[in-house]
């Protein structure tokens, strides 16, 4: 008796013959594509950052005037190796030279090259010790310690990081509010099957269950085909860049797949309210 009710019910109240509500698959689409790259490319941005952490917080280049002895190189070597978080000191190649070069200078190999000296180095370097050894041996050096750049990076990443989660709740809201349109819209066109439906006894909770489930389905369609877009713009970006190809680890796409997921669950939530509260008011006024 209750199954060929619900079904009838189901057919009676169906808010896909509204034309508002046809547009939720089309916006879950739209909203969950953003929300997918945005997440991912949170997820790449935080993998950039903190490769490129781990290699700026651990080496240091000392850079040395092309006529520089040799035997002076040698012994700089030596006393930096001594210097407390020194690990390694390391002459760079002229070939590596030729190689860092390049994308700045043409024609590098027409002028002498710089001697580098990648220079290893962990958290407890004495720095003053270690600029005042360079400085005893090659007043004229130069020592590049990105090390300096990492607090102004790292607060760059985090507005970054701060600004896709704002985007991404303005995202949710908007979402919600389509929903709720969606739902109000749809109830209406569909009053006089609500009111059939409250007359023959179906409860607030039986009608509000209806339509939630219309909204979910339709929500998790969308939440399917922007997920795959997501992964596949990400692939396609990869592709394009291969820099950011890198990057673009499991946690990326896992990222990518889950967090329309929030966008159903805001859908779902919001249709539940929504239409709990129509519900509600078509039956006081009725």
């Amino acid at each position: 008796m209750l199954k060929p009710l619900a079904k009838s019910a189901k057919k009676a109240l169906s808010l896909k013959k509204d034309s508002v509500f046809k547009l939720l698959v089309v916006m879950t689409i739209l909203l969950g594509w953003l929300s997918a790259v945005g997440s991912g490319g949170l997820v790449g941005l935080e993998n950039l950052y903190n490769k490129w952490k781990l290699e700026q917080s651990s080496q240091i280049s000392v850079y040395l005037l092309a006529d520089s002895n040799a035997g002076e190189i040698q012994k700089l070597s030596r006393s930096l190796e001594m210097v407390q978080g020194v690990i390694s000191v390391k002459k760079e190649s002229k070939e590596n030279t030729k190689a860092l070069l390049a994308p700045y200078f043409e024609d590098e190999g027409d002028f002498p090259l710089p001697v580098i000296l990648d220079v290893k180095v962990n958290d407890t370097l004495k720095r003053d010790v270690f600029d005042a050894k360079v400085a005893q041996t090659f007043p004229e050096a130069e020592i590049d310690d990105a090390r300096s750049l990492l607090t102004t990076v790292s607060k760059g990443v985090r507005f970054a990081q701060a600004s896709t989660i704002g985007f991404a709740l303005i995202l949710f809201t908007v979402m919600a509010l389509l929903v709720s349109l969606t739902v109000k819209a749809g109830l209406r066109g569909q009053k006089d099957a609500l009111a059939v439906l409250q007359y023959v006894g179906a409860t607030d909770g039986f009608i509000t269950k209806l339509v939630v489930r219309q909204v979910l389905m339709r929500s998790l369609v969308g939440w399917f085909v922007a997920s795959a877009l997501g992964c596949l713009t990400l692939y396609v970006m990869g592709e394009g860049y291969p820099n950011f190809k890198e990057f673009l680890n499991q946690d990326v796409y896992v990222g990518a797949l889950l967090t329309p997921v929030a966008l159903v669950i805001v859908a779902v939530t919001a249709a539940w309210l929504t239409s709990h509260s129509v519900v509600q008011r078509a039956q006081k006024s009725a």
